[in-house]
């Protein structure tokens, strides 16, 4: 009884008022919205993220070295795109508790739910390849200053002395072919012909393999990526990187 007394005066001297009933469902429905938008910001960054992955020929799995293959994911990796992941998460999360009877579940419970449903929902953005046009918006319109914390996939990806250099074909030899990489540098590719059957001039392409010299390649693997507007890649207007 004094205790239902001090809660009383407690509220008294803070001139607290009961809200409606119509305030109150409002700020419910208001969170599972937030939630929900929060969860499907975050399957969007988790899908660009997963762009990462799937840019990695899976060869390499078993042609690299681990050591090799960590420094180039970790030379690679959107970190700011994970940053931005975690962040809408970690919001989710605090929304969905917010609303009416989230209190009631484990933190883990809500955790794991959140990041499933960010699973699920990214993987479906990828497979319609909503992250590919999105990350073509961000690349194309983003300030530069944000660009500097999230590159385009062509910069992020270019580490030749890595075995990774991604491209523009732009004619065909004897020998290969020559590729434009980004700020427009030119490299001379060596590459079986078994490795360029089905490429065509324009192709947007990664290629992995091993540096030869100031501006030689030696492709010992070739893949398509989409890169910008139609598959293709806008190499001029991208700063020079690890060339």
């Amino acid at each position: 009884m004094d205790q239902a007394k001090k809660v009383l005066e407690k509220i008294k001297n803070l001139h607290l008022r009961p809200q409606s009933k119509l305030v109150v469902r409002f700020k419910q429905v208001g969170f599972w919205v937030l939630g929900g938008i929060l969860i499907l910001l975050g399957a969007l960054f988790f899908s660009i993220a997963m762009l990462a992955i799937f840019d990695v020929d899976p060869r390499v799995l078993t042609s690299w070295n681990l050591a090799k293959l960590l420094r180039f994911m970790l030379l690679s990796a959107p970190y700011f795109w994970l940053f931005l992941l975690l962040v809408v998460g970690a919001f989710g999360f605090l929304a969905i508790r917010k609303t009416k009877g989230g209190y009631r579940y484990r933190a883990w419970a809500i955790v794991t739910v959140v990041v499933l449903l960010m699973a699920i929902f990214g993987t479906v953005a990828h497979a319609f390849k909503i992250n590919l046009d999105s990350l073509e918006i961000w690349e194309r319109q983003a300030p530069p200053f944000l660009q500097r914390f999230a590159p385009p996939r062509m910069q992020m990806l270019h580490h030749p002395e890595e075995g990774a250099l991604p491209g523009r074909i732009l004619e065909f030899d004897e020998d290969g072919f020559e590729l434009e990489s980004v700020g427009g540098k030119i490299w001379k590719i060596e590459a079986k012909d078994s490795l360029t059957e089905g490429l065509e001039e324009e192709d947007a392409v990664i290629l992995f393999g091993d540096r030869l010299g100031e501006d030689g390649f030696e492709a010992e693997f070739i893949s398509r990526r989409p890169f910008g507007p139609r598959g293709g890649a806008n190499f001029h207007n991208e700063e020079r990187s690890n060339d």
